[in-house]
């Protein structure tokens, strides 16, 4: 039951990774060196970061949240900016985006609210407790 709450953290990362492997194929495209080189260490981080949900901490679950919940507003500004870009080019196909953006942004918000479960709470102990 544990795997199941913790995994929508670990879908998370990888999203936030893809968004930045796209990101930083953009830029390099453009030939934006140290943004792209940017972008290709944030997705190294995405990937590397669910490897510290073994690490059973309350640090590591604040942590987690914190972070998943500024992916929700990155994504979020990524949908806005991708809705508002196509709107300007006339294009009329906006809201396929918009929602798709939106309920990705959606998820990880609600993988960061299931870090305040009972069960896993228990998993990541505060400091001090149980010792």
């Amino acid at each position: 039951m544990t795997a199941l709450l913790l995994l929508p953290t670990i879908l998370g990362a990888l999203v936030m990774a893809a968004h930045f492997l796209r990101d930083g194929a953009l830029q390099a495209s453009m030939g934006a060196g140290f943004a792209a080189g940017w972008d290709l260490f944030m997705t190294g981080m995405c990937l590397v970061l669910p490897w510290l949900l073994l690490v059973r901490r309350r640090a590591v679950m604040r942590l987690m949240q914190l972070l998943l919940a500024l992916a929700a507003v990155d994504l979020a500004l990524a949908g806005y900016d991708i809705v508002r870009m196509r709107m300007a080019e006339g294009n009329p196909d906006v809201i396929p985006p918009g929602i798709i953006m939106g309920a990705t942004a959606g998820s990880c918000l609600v993988a960061a609210g299931l870090y305040q479960t009972r069960r896993l709470k228990a998993r990541y102990p505060a400091a001090g407790a149980g010792a």
